[in-house]
């Protein structure tokens, strides 16, 4: 999980701002949950991101593995489209005590929000089984952007234990955006 604070204009605390999901068993998560903030040109919008390994329910960011934080303001975010920032260790400067990177895209929301409805299913599909456990299919989808990268905007819940070989998601309401 990620969790990104923001640091009001002209104090020198930090908020808690936005959680993304929670990706389990993953050294390269790939967040579907966005971070919407209005960017204000003329002010410094400084901008924190902590990274955690999540293994219980349990909310308290205490109680979980910090992994590292990520600092920049949204201005470096806006201006590039897409900016890489280290990841550290919590108190300790960006040198020598890397633990990682981030890459965070900016994209201007616009307006209009299409809704599509899909239906998906899927037969024959190879049955993984491995010494612990099977797999368990979702799907995940993407989105183009003007950069030419794609971004996550939806992730299907994980259907747990299938046993046969097919996969039915009967409706999916998508918000475009």
């Amino acid at each position: 999980m990620c969790v990104t604070y923001i640091q009001p204009f002209g104090e020198s605390s930090w908020v808690e701002f936005h959680r993304t999901e929670v990706i389990h068993n993953t050294h390269d998560p790939d967040f579907a949950s966005k971070v919407q903030i209005s960017y204000r040109f003329e002010e410094r919008q400084s901008l924190k991101f902590e990274v955690y390994d999540i293994d219980s329910p349990n909310q308290s960011l205490e109680e979980h593995d910090f992994l590292g934080v990520a600092t920049c303001s949204l201005g470096q975010i806006i201006s590039s489209g897409k900016v890489h920032v280290p990841l550290s260790q919590r108190g300790l400067g960006a040198r020598g005590d890397q633990q990682g990177h981030m890459i965070i895209i900016a994209e201007e929301l616009v307006a209009l929000k299409d809704e599509v409805i899909m239906q998906f299913s899927g037969t024959k599909l190879d049955k993984k089984k491995f010494i612990f456990w099977k797999s368990d299919p979702f799907l995940v989808f993407h989105k183009s952007l003007e950069s030419g990268d794609y971004a996550v905007v939806h992730k299907t819940e994980v259907i747990i234990t299938l046993l046969a070989s097919e996969l039915d998601i009967s409706v999916l309401q998508v918000t475009l955006s």
